[in-house]
């Protein structure tokens, strides 16, 4: 989502830099409830971006993270307050303690983890180009399948230089505050012309009636919008685009204070995971398994400004 989803982080910094002792002063100066059985978990999501998260007719939140979420509350027999939230100031909100943790494709990134905490990550995404078949712009296909950013050769960055001649002088759509936004300010601008959209269905409006020439998402958002009736007409076109800032996967993120919510979130997580649960419910909302391998040994806890 949300892969997927990066925020102004800077600005998110400077707010936190606004009380005494910098981010630590922010986060402490709005301090969390105690994680006791029966207190309830605020959780925060944006609203529209499926299969992630979205509203159905009867106006109930639904989707994966909606149930990943569920689905924990219900191991460690709490109860969810779901919280709807504009994607851009989903992070303020949670350094201010207006709820407890924020889901709904949220890819963990370095960048991010200088302000917030992550548990493991839950679901694996690369970003992907598509666009209305018959108007794939010549050059993004071909070269190497997949592109690693932080590990670089000679084809990748090749293919990543013919990428961006490919979509000079052409629009590029991506959901602000993500990832993909991030990877198109970095590499495809000012060639491309980078366009910001609040939703991905507003994106993929646009993308269908020929206001935009290509978009730029998570895969797992990707090809369940090119299975559907109104993306049957767009194709995935060029490599998949991973590592770097696209990120480690999808995590719920918690403030760096939280210990010990982010440890009971990794727990049920990680029961999840080896029952079989997360798999499942990846192949029910994305129709293939998309869900993270468990980490080999459980992670050190990050220092507060650690970069991975």
């Amino acid at each position: 989502m949300l892969g997927r989803r990066t925020l102004g982080v800077m600005a998110v910094l400077l707010l936190a830099a606004c009380g005494d002792g910098g981010q630590d002063g922010a986060q402490d100066g709005a301090r969390a409830p105690q994680q006791t059985v029966g207190t309830p978990i605020r959780v925060a999501t944006e609203s529209a971006y499926p299969p992630f998260v979205s509203v159905d007719p009867a106006g109930t939140l639904v989707g994966f993270d909606m149930d990943v979420v569920r689905e924990i509350c219900q191991r460690l027999d709490r109860r969810c307050d779901i919280i709807p939230q504009s994607w851009d100031g989903i992070i303020p909100g949670l350094l201010a303690n207006r709820y407890d943790a924020i889901t709904g494709g949220m890819t963990v990134t370095g960048e991010r983890r200088r302000v917030v905490a992550f548990t493991r990550p839950y679901v694996s995404t690369p970003l992907r180009f598509f666009a209305p078949a018959g108007r794939v712009p010549e050059g993004l296909e071909g070269g190497p399948a997949l592109i690693t950013l932080d590990t670089l050769d000679a084809p990748e960055q090749a293919a990543l230089e013919r990428i961006a001649q490919a979509l000079a002088g052409r629009s590029v759509g991506v959901q602000s505050g993500t990832t993909a936004a991030e990877f198109a300010d970095a590499r495809l601008a000012p060639g491309a012309t980078v366009r910001r959209y609040d939703t991905h269905e507003n994106l993929v409006l646009d993308l269908a009636t020929g206001r935009l020439d290509v978009g730029l998402a998570d895969s797992v958002v990707v090809e369940p919008y090119l299975a559907s009736e109104e993306g049957k007409d767009t194709v995935i076109a060029g490599p998949a685009i991973e590592g770097g800032p696209v990120g480690e996967g999808i995590g719920i993120a918690v403030r760096q204070g939280d210990v010990e919510l982010r440890q009971q979130l990794d727990g049920a997580l990680a029961a999840m995971q080896a029952d079989g649960t997360l798999r499942a419910l990846a192949v029910k909302w994305f129709g293939a398994d998309v869900s993270a391998p468990p980490p080999a040994e459980a992670a050190p806890d990050a220092p507060a400004g650690a970069t991975h």
